[in-house]
Formats: C-alpha cells, sequence, structure tokens
C-alpha cells in the first residue's frame, strides 16, 4: 500500500461496529462467520448491531487498506474468505478507541475496556473514570425521580424499576473503581519489569 493510501486509511473515522470488528482482528485472522460466532459468545454485552452488518463492513475495510483478505477452497461449498488486520488498521482501531465511539454500541467502555492494549493506560482510566462519573450522575437522577414517586401508591412497581437502575449504577461505580486500581496496578508491574530488565543488560 503506498505512503497516500497509508495515510488515507489512517485518517477513517471507525464507527463503533468497526471498531469491533477490527478488534476481533487482532486475535488473528478470521471469517465473518467467526467474528459473528466470537460476538454470540462475548461482545452482545455491548453491541447491538445485526449480524449481517459484519459481512458488509469486511469489504469496507479492506477496500480501506485496515485488513486484508484471502480465499480458501472448501470442498462442497464456497471458498471460505479468512481476514487479517494490517499495521494501519491497528493504528485505525488504537485511533478509534481512542475517540468517542458511536451509539451503534449498547455500551461503548466495555469495548474500549476489552481493547485497552491499543489504549494508554491513562487514556483507559480516563475512560473508567468517565463512566463512573455518569453512574453517579445517572444515580442521583434516579434517586430524584424515586423522590418524587415516593408517597404514589400507584407508582409502587415504578419504584422498584428504578431501584434496579440505581444498583446497577453502584455496580458500574464499584467495578469501574476496582479496574482502575487493576489497570494501575498491572502498569506498575510492567514499568518495574521494565526496569529490572533494563539494569540486567547494563550489568
Amino acid at each position: 500500500m503506498s505512503s497516500t493510501e497509508e495515510s488515507n486509511a489512517e485518517r477513517q473515522r471507525l464507527t463503533g461496529t468497526e471498531c469491533l470488528v477490527l478488534g476481533m482482528l487482532t486475535w488473528g485472522e478470521r471469517s465473518g462467520y467467526d467474528i459473528n460466532k466470537s460476538v454470540q459468545r462475548g461482545a452482545g454485552g455491548f453491541w447491538t448491531t445485526a449480524r449481517t452488518q459484519v459481512y458488509a463492513i469486511l469489504p469496507k475495510l479492506v477496500e480501506h487498506g485496515l485488513a486484508t483478505v484471502r480465499l480458501v477452497e472448501q470442498s462442497g461449498g464456497p471458498d471460505k474468505q479468512l481476514y487479517s488486520i494490517t499495521p494501519a488498521g491497528e493504528r485505525a482501531l488504537r485511533d478509534g478507541l481512542t475517540n468517542d465511539i458511536p451509539s451503534t454500541l449498547k455500551d461503548a467502555t466495555l469495548l474500549k475496556v476489552a481493547y485497552g492494549d491499543y489504549l494508554t493506560p491513562e487514556a483507559l482510566i480516563d475512560v473508567l473514570q468517565a463512566r463512573r462519573a455518569e453512574a453517579r450522575e445517572r444515580i442521583l437522577e434516579l434517586e430524584e425521580l424515586a423522590e418524587a414517586l415516593a408517597d404514589k401508591d400507584d407508582e409502587f412497581y415504578s419504584l422498584l424499576a428504578i431501584q434496579l437502575g440505581i444498583e446497577r449504577n453502584h455496580a458500574v461505580i464499584r467495578w469501574a473503581e476496582e479496574t482502575v486500581r487493576k489497570v494501575q496496578r498491572r502498569n506498575r508491574q510492567q514499568a518495574s519489569r521494565t526496569t529490572h530488565a533494563s539494569a540486567a543488560r547494563t550489568r
């Protein structure tokens, strides 16, 4: 691919679904069917796009230089198309995860955490802290609504549903805070290993 084509590929603003598909290609060569199966097993928590969209996205990623495709002959059936991410695709994924992700995803935070290797620890912590702040704000909104409905007998069941929303957001806060601690601990451990390796090389 020419430098101009690579530059154009890097400037592409990825959608949430494109980030997800590219992210799955970082795990190795995959077909559209393989990606859909992976989505069913693990990505359903943050992806709402129809599965058929994967088959439309993959050729576009190839066209923009973000992925490659090769054909594998199969006896008794059509050739299988296997896709791989390119270096430009990895850079585009990293840029896409850094930016705001459109609402094609249920929870963009989960996508960014799932591919946290493509963010700096500082950027990932910023994502987690922003998600925690959103949850705190949502709790205040729900508590205010619950207080307004508290004396209304005909809103009894509505209040039960509101309480679930409050509890879920408290769970998000606990998860975000614990995840920040884990990311910070991992970052310290990696920095320590790097320091020890450098010291060993200078001996």
